[in-house]
């Protein structure tokens, strides 16, 4: 099967998979930082890790079944809407679900069966909820779709991205104009390229293909977020000069696209996440830091010669008038956790109502992730 071969680890399992790990970083830009560079005031108030305060446990279990991948969010009645994989051990297929009073209440099947690749939702500003998913077509490739679910009804599905390489590894929102966003990965070249499309809410209609990255190294993972303006935010790595590194794109809603490396790095720099900042003058960046020659010279996932090796977390901001992305340090040498950790993956971030700014991941302790 045509599909990409860099280990995507479980990225971005959802909420509903439970917050690993949490650190109230107490940055809220435009009130806080004054005339300080945005690095210095959130390292004077970097707070430690916390333990996951879980306040309720929501379930959706069969025996027969094994369900996985979801993916949430929250529509502007607060209700959760969750995508998610099941499997009878013969196909996937993919489902809807909300939140109701009883728990988790499956609404809708979304997809075929076949097999079924990294769910991700999102809701348009007409209340529509918006998924998407790679899945196999009958030339055994992965190609992108999507489908929309309003007033208890089910569109009919679309087919996003059909191409010579697998598309998909998925990331979709929706921006202040209500245009329903979705950037992925195509392995159409060879290697990996980010693309992007949008949806426009007055027509209807989807954008033509819009080429985000360029078309060198291999391009992984995209992630979206929007501030400044119209157009999106795209943060990716690229394995561009041999060694990955982070990458940033503005999308403007015309098809125009500045692409601009925000790292560059020996090591590995990669697995991206991204919000604005209140106040809408940068974005608050954190990805996986970790050893040199990633994915050449390896023998298993721990130990400095393993895939996890020496894996810790980089954090930064990027100033939108300047261009440039300043670090910020990060405690325990980049390995924040309530217990001794050997490495960290997924690094998670939001920007809550204060503006201050929320980092989930995940850490390895002993002989599990946690």
């Amino acid at each position: 099967m045509n599909t990409p071969r860099k280990n995507s680890g479980g990225r971005r399992l959802g909420l509903v998979a439970g917050i690993l790990c949490l650190a109230l970083l107490g940055i809220a830009a435009e009130k806080k930082a004054g005339k300080r560079a945005p690095g210095k005031k959130a390292a004077q108030t970097l707070g430690g890790p916390l333990a996951s305060p879980l306040g309720q446990r929501w379930d959706l279990v069969d025996a027969n079944l094994h369900r996985d991948f979801p993916a949430m969010v929250l529509d502007a009645k607060g209700t959760a809407w969750i995508a998610y994989i099941e499997h009878d051990g013969k196909a996937d297929v993919l489902k809807l679900a909300r939140k109701a009073t009883g728990g988790i209440e499956t609404v809708a099947t979304l997809s075929e069966p076949g097999v079924v690749h990294q769910p991700a939702i999102t809701v348009g500003n007409d209340g529509a909820v918006w998924t998407f998913w790679g899945q196999v077509d009958a030339r055994n490739i992965v190609t992108l779709r999507a489908r929309r679910f309003a007033s208890g009804k089910l569109d009919a599905a679309t087919q996003l991205a059909e191409s010579a390489g697998s598309d998909t590894f998925a990331d979709v929102a929706t921006d202040p104009a209500g245009r329903v966003w979705v950037t992925w990965q195509s392995m159409r070249r060879g290697q990996g390229d980010i693309f992007a499309r949008w949806l426009d809410p007055k027509s209807g209609q989807w954008s033509k293909e819009i080429p985000v990255s360029k078309p060198e190294g291999g391009n992984w993972e995209p992630r979206l977020a929007f501030a400044g303006g119209n157009g999106a935010w795209v943060a990716f790595d690229s394995s561009r000069g041999g060694e990955f590194n982070l990458y940033l794109a503005h999308i403007g809603v015309d098809g125009g696209v500045k692409e601009r490396p925000i790292t560059d790095s020996p090591e590995y720099e990669a697995r991206a996440s991204l919000t604005p900042a209140k106040d809408g003058k940068g974005l608050w960046i954190a990805a996986e830091r970790g050893r040199r020659l990633w994915g050449k010279p390896l023998r298993g996932h721990e130990s400095d010669t393993g895939l996890n090796g020496m894996k810790r977390m980089l954090l930064g901001y990027f100033d939108f008038a300047s261009g440039k992305f300043s670090e910020l340090p990060v405690p325990a040498e980049g390995k924040p956790a309530p217990r001794p950790a050997t490495a960290v993956n997924l690094p998670t971030l939001a920007t809550d109502a204060d503006g201050d700014l929320w980092l989930a991941w995940r850490y390895f302790f002993t002989n599990r992730w946690l």
